[in-house]
């Protein structure tokens, strides 16, 4: 029989929460991708794009469990000028720009997006970012199986730079709040995409952060800093595993044993419906994060 193997992906987890996406960092609701929270996808469509064109990617490679990191530079790109008061647009060549995308997860995501023009000359671009969420449920997303069962509606909040996406089926309501912060440039919403104007002298650096907040039974979700891909942040740190180390002859073994220990730390789930502090192993990343009957007692029974 064939050995055959699915699209790439990557995949970042915490807790009961996980994002999968292509390893260019999109999403398509077709393709079984998306970020989940209590087996719901919040996050069905991910796409970016500066002034109109994908950008090109170079290395993605995830930090941690949590944490993960895209390199992209620009393809050739189109620019409006002027000259002698006419229009006269102006080719930039590949490569003359370096876009480098951060996503951790905790209850949340947060993005972190810094650009940098390499070009000799000032540039302005447009980076525009889709997001969208269709609240399905993950055995319908596993099973390639969606229906829409309930009501979708977004609106886009000005001042605050937020966009908030409702979904209410009966008394099932789920809500995605994405917002944007400490960016260096105003956020604007137009034809389903956040748009940034961004206008860089050479050499000069942009910076902005995006947050996915899934908002669960009027909780909002809280989301990691800046700049934290890595290492773990101490917001991480609450019912840690016990930092039991082994020390041996061989120097394989120490490395094996804090793998080891660093997979159980990706498999742990909190669930306070027994107590507070009380942790159990999924059974599987991504599809069974969950109590997930003989998986997670079988991980559990060989962790003792």
């Amino acid at each position: 029989m064939p050995v055959t193997h699915g699209v790439p992906t990557i995949t970042i987890n915490h807790d009961h929460q996980f994002l999968v996406c292509d390893t260019n960092a999109t999403m398509v609701p077709t393709a079984g991708v998306g970020f989940f929270a209590r087996d719901t996808r919040f996050v069905s469509g991910y796409s970016l794009t500066i002034n109109g064109r994908v950008p090109l990617l170079l290395d993605a490679s995830p930090f941690d469990h949590f944490s993960a990191r895209w390199e992209f530079t620009s393809p050739e790109l189109t620019l409006a000028g002027t000259r002698n008061g006419a229009e006269d647009d102006v080719i930039l060549e590949e490569r003359a720009i370096g876009l480098r995308l951060d996503r951790t997860i905790f209850e949340g995501i947060h993005e972190d997006y810094d650009l940098v023009n390499y070009a000799a000359q000032p540039v302005r671009l447009i980076l525009e970012v889709a997001i969208e969420s269709d609240f399905a449920d993950i055995f319908d997303v596993r099973r390639r199986r969606l229906v829409r069962r309930g009501n979708l509606q977004s609106s886009w909040h000005e001042k605050a730079g937020e966009l908030r996406t409702s979904y209410v089926n009966g008394s099932f309501k789920r809500d995605l709040v994405i917002t944007v912060e400490r960016s260096s440039s105003h956020a604007e919403f137009a034809n389903g995409r956040m748009q940034f104007v961004i206008t860089l002298a050479p050499k000069e650096t942009w910076h902005t952060c995006v947050e996915w907040l899934p908002v669960i039974d009027g909780h909002r979700a809280r989301v990691l800093p800046c700049s934290a891909v890595h290492p773990r942040r101490p917001e991480m740190a609450t019912g840690e595993l016990p930092a039991v180390d082994v020390e041996a002859s061989h120097p394989t073994l120490p490395i094996i044993w804090r793998q080891a220990v660093a997979d159980m730390e990706a498999l742990r789930m909190a669930d306070f419906a027994v107590r507070r502090s009380v942790f159990i192993p999924a059974a599987g990343i991504p599809w069974y994060v969950t109590l997930f009957g003989r998986d997670t007692l079988v991980v559990a029974m060989e962790s003792i």
